[in-house]
């Protein structure tokens, strides 16, 4: 076993469990670092190793406010909260209605796995952004169809976007979880409850 990388992977985990919310944008992101997100998702679990979405990174900052001015206006003080999608780095995960697959499954089964792998997706590419130190705040648009098609049109995408993941830099000495715009906004903190049941059967 190689210890190193276990205290990496031990210390890279935990990152991703509270979503990052403000972001410290003087920084850019290494292109080396962009090649190894992008190799990620080429490579990452995909149910029946099915194609089923494309992906956009997006650092164009003009993009990235347009695709915010979309979203739901869930408000702490009069400040949109899904501030997380204003990172350094914008990925969507945009549908891809791969032909194939509708000719072998029904639509239900389609929308299952197609979920299930953008989840696989999404966790793969946190890991990745952990152990390089990245934060990362998710935002699914599946569930909001109104919200999806803004942001489609809003952007001209092809189809509609299924989730968005920020990465970037947090800001020093600043909790993730006060709001990018004003700091006197904060999400509530709360840990998972309960707690994930694990059992080891031998």
């Amino acid at each position: 076993m190689d210890a190193r990388l276990v205290k990496q992977l031990k210390e890279a985990i935990p990152l991703s469990y509270y979503p990052q919310y403000n972001w410290d944008l003087s920084k850019d992101i290494a292109e080396e670092d962009l090649e190894l997100f992008k190799l990620a998702l080429r490579e990452c679990p995909s149910i029946d190793n099915n194609t089923y979405f494309k992906v956009h990174f997006i650092r164009n900052r003009d993009v990235i406010q347009k695709i915010y001015d979309n979203l739901w206006k869930d408000t702490v003080g009069g400040d949109v909260t899904q501030t997380q999608i204003l990172a350094n780095l914008l990925v969507v995960f945009e549908e891809f209605d791969n032909k194939n697959i509708l000719q072998a499954w029904d639509w239900t089964k389609y929308v299952v796995d197609r979920g299930a792998s953008v989840g696989m997706a999404i966790g793969y590419l946190e890991l990745v952004c952990g152990l390089l130190g990245y934060k990362t705040g998710q935002l699914p648009l599946v569930w909001n169809e109104d919200v999806s098609e803004r942001v489609k049109n809003s952007i001209d995408l092809d189809n509609f976007p299924l989730a968005m993941l920020g990465i970037g830099y947090g800001n020093e000495g600043v909790s993730p979880h006060r709001s990018h715009f004003n700091r006197n906004v904060r999400r509530s903190i709360r840990r998972r409850t309960p707690p994930v049941y694990i059992k080891v059967w031998e």
